[in-house]
């Protein structure tokens, strides 16, 4: 199965879409590791990665 991702704006915040085949998510960034299990680092290149989960880590 194939997964789209697109990174854009809601409204004034940031959020991420994932969907795949009939599903879709939808995750607002700002806050997320209050609400959702995610990890996170950054990287040398200077990239913020999230892994996020949604049955949690």
């Amino acid at each position: 199965m194939d997964y789209f991702v697109d990174v854009g704006m809601t409204g004034a915040s940031q959020a991420i879409q994932v969907q795949g085949g009939n599903i879709r998510s939808t995750v607002a960034i700002g806050g997320i590791g209050a609400t959702r299990g995610v990890v996170g680092n950054t990287t040398g290149a200077g990239w913020n990665m999230i892994q996020y989960d949604s049955k949690g880590f």
